[in-house]
């Protein structure tokens, strides 16, 4: 079992490890340097038709450096922690570091920056969680099998192939940098997954897959045992619900997203966000700051001190301190993510270096089944296949599951279409966005209406 008082010690001695490479940075000639460490272990196990098909443990731990060198710049890991080890290491990289091109824009962030200690309990480390141990997670593994069975059974459909799996991690992660900061996170997470396979009679060999899965940081929302039933009667209901689907007609049409597909469209949308994307000009978003880029509906939030949340965090990768940031507000662009770097070549003022927990804020009080009620007509997606973005031009293209709706009513399922268009369009005409947010991601984005997308089909 774990304690307080082992994660503790595990902190401290990653903390003495890493001013101890500090130390040697700056004997060895870096000018600054900044070092991150971290020990991890996590648990998963997977059930296949009644066969265990993976079990699986895992306990790395490793650290990376940043070395600034004469103007110069190197990032260099290793999972070997052993004094003399990493004496060499070091050395080694200074060396390597010596070797390369001078870049005047890379420094460690200003101080002024750095988080200054951490804030009210994030609740981001559950020890009930950290002592699941691999017979619990295997159990859990095989009740998600067997639920999927009995749910199965229970809706009458035969199911071709089943699959459930349940992990849990931990990890606890330090890191310092030369002008100042030190800081420590831990975080633990635990999941439960199913998937079905059924057999749809209207099209000879098809097969129809239903998924489902539940990611928490502890057990405060939810419960394993609850986790596990609610995963597999989701899962077959998916599958059960694309039973003869087809294709409709090519066309525009006003298109529902639910919550669990438009996480796609927002992960899409990020992309475009980032410092480093703009920088090698790979951003449909460049030079838009201050500028309507959706529809005023449409406000979205960095929001990293949000208790018990998967991207919660106190500081980011370089240190600096996690604070609320807006990314779209009422269709407006307000910020960019933007390290140290980054911000310095584009000319830009620093943000942080990459996402929390996006938090799309909701327009109505209703969630997907009520929202298809009040769509006249129209394609609702519940889920995108394959497909792809581009970053650069904003153009996409994904495969859909879902329904052809009319008047409230669902006609019947489709499949067998892409959902395509740009994102410089799609933004801007939405309509709605639900009050439910999923709640199983980083990513709490509630089910989307667009007044209309380009869908290819028969």
């Amino acid at each position: 079992m774990w304690g307080a008082e082992v994660f503790e010690h595990i902190i401290d001695n990653l903390a003495a490890t890493g001013d101890f490479v500090l130390s040697l940075a700056q004997e060895a000639g870096s000018d600054q340097a900044s070092v991150t460490l971290a020990q991890a272990g996590s648990l998963s196990a997977a059930y296949r038709d009644g066969e265990m098909e993976e079990a699986r443990s895992s306990r790395p731990q490793g650290l990376s450096v940043s070395l600034f060198v004469n103007k110069r710049y190197g990032s260099y890991s290793t999972n070997d922690l052993r004094d003399e080890a990493l004496r060499d290491f070091i050395q080694r990289s200074i060396t390597l570091t010596r070797e390369l091109e001078p870049e005047e824009a890379r420094s460690l962030p200003d101080p002024g920056r750095y988080a200054a200690r951490p804030p009210e309990d994030l609740k981001l480390f559950a020890e009930e969680v950290a002592d699941l141990d691999a017979l619990t997670i295997n159990r859990l593994a095989k009740q998600a099998e067997e639920a999927l069975r009995s749910e199965a059974e229970a809706l009458g459909v035969d199911p071709v192939t089943v699959n459930g799996a349940a992990s849990r991690s931990f990890t606890h992660l330090y890191h310092a940098a030369s002008n100042g900061f030190a800081g420590a996170m831990s975080k633990t997470s635990w999941s439960v997954s199913s998937q079905i396979g059924i057999m749809d009679p209207s099209r000879k060999g098809q097969r129809r897959l239903g998924g489902f899965g539940v990611h928490f940081a502890s057990f405060q929302d939810w419960q394993p045992e609850r986790a596990v039933h609610q995963a597999a009667r989701e899962a077959v209901a998916r599958a059960a619900g694309q039973l003869e689907a087809r294709p409709v007609a090519s066309g525009r049409y006003t298109v529902l997203v639910e919550n669990t597909a438009a996480l796609r469209l927002v992960s899409a949308l990020l992309s475009p966000l980032s410092g480093q994307n703009i920088y090698h000009g790979q951003s449909f978003l460049s030079g838009q700051s201050g500028c309507p880029v959706a529809c005023p509906l449409l406000t979205l939030t960095d929001a990293p001190g949000l208790p018990g949340r998967l991207g919660s965090r106190w500081f980011d990768e370089e240190g600096a301190a996690s604070t609320p940031m807006p990314l779209i507000e009422k269709g407006i662009l307000k910020n960019f993510y933007l390290d140290t770097f980054h911000a310095r070549v584009l000319n830009m003022q620093p943000t942080t270096a990459s996402p929390s927990n996006i938090v799309l804020q909701p327009t109505v009080k209703a969630g997907f089944r009520e929202m298809l009620a009040d769509l006249g007509e129209g394609l609702a997606v519940t889920g995108f296949l394959g497909g792809n973005h581009n970053p650069t031009t904003g153009d996409f293209s994904f495969g859909i599951n879902g329904y052809r709706v009319r008047q409230g009513r669902i006609l019947h399922p489709v499949d067998g279409m892409n959902m395509s268009g740009n994102f410089r369009k799609l933004w801007p005409s939405l309509m709605e966005a639900g009050d439910d947010a999923w709640q199983f991601s980083s990513l709490l984005v509630p089910s989307l209406l667009f007044e209309c997308a380009d869908f290819s089909g028969k």
